[in-house]
């Protein structure tokens, strides 16, 4: 039997079939926060930063005439037997034409697993992450590349069963080479030693991902041969409050 992408822990439901939105979660986020990403058009995901297989939130949005118990269109109900099981998507199915509170709002626990049971899909909470990095503020220009091609190999083979984060995979894949040819134009960038190999084996793999756009498959590729021959400089300047050191480095390490 397939797992579900998000796994099999209780999750709760609040639904507005009048509005047309859903959430599930497992629980809400820690002090870490959330990670998120849109995994289709009016579907998104959120997990914890530090428990990432934890669900924080799936939010799903559909449009409706304003009739109660107007149930998601089919490629949304797809999605969400792919994501929560055939049995928890019928029950979530079900609740939409509960009986709602005074506001609205249905709510509904969807399976009665054990909290400690399967979570999200590494795939899922991976490129969650993965994003979160490189939308970080201050990140450098190499590392958001590495990042947004980290997520887009992450998430490609969730792709097989969920076909919509196709078009996602391939709008990462093309931020991510926007991003290294940007870094190549530079000519200066560092990576950490420990840190240069497995960057240049994601970029490798990613580049196989761009294998249908064979200038983005050259991009990629490109990197991870400067990655790999330890070619690139840059000057660094660190300021820990502490003090401050200016030199040229490779893979990451200052000379004074």
């Amino acid at each position: 039997m397939v797992e579900p992408l998000l796994g099999t822990r209780p999750l709760l439901a609040d639904c507005h079939p009048a509005a047309g939105v859903a959430t599930l979660s497992a629980r809400p986020a820690g002090p870490a926060g959330s990670a998120g990403i849109t995994l289709a058009d009016g579907l998104e995901l959120d997990v914890d930063v530090a428990d990432p297989a934890t669900l924080v939130g799936l939010t799903l949005e559909w449009a409706t005439d304003g009739a109660g118990g107007l149930e998601p269109p089919p490629q949304h109900r797809r999605a969400l037997e792919v994501l929560l099981g055939g049995d928890r998507a019928a029950q979530l199915a079900a609740s939409l034409h509960g009986r709602p509170d005074a506001d609205g709002w249905v709510g509904c626990r969807l399976g009665d697993g054990a909290h400690l049971a399967r979570g999200v899909a590494p795939g899922l909470h991976r490129a969650a992450l993965a994003v979160a990095g490189a939308g970080t503020a201050g990140v450098p220009t190499a590392v958001r590349g590495i990042a947004l091609a980290e997520a887009a190999a992450e998430l490609a083979p969730v792709a097989e069963r969920l076909p919509a984060v196709g078009a996602v995979v391939r709008d990462w894949l093309a931020g991510a080479a926007d991003l290294v040819v940007e870094t190549l134009a530079e000519g200066t960038f560092a990576v950490p030693e420990h840190a240069a190999a497995p960057a240049g084996r994601r970029l490798r793999r990613v580049a196989w991902l761009g294998a249908p756009r064979p200038l983005a498959r050259g991009r990629f590729a490109a990197f991870a041969r400067e990655l790999g021959e330890g070619g690139h400089r840059t000057l660094i300047i660190y300021q820990g409050g502490r003090r401050t050191i200016c030199g040229r480095v490779r893979w990451g390490r200052a000379s004074e």
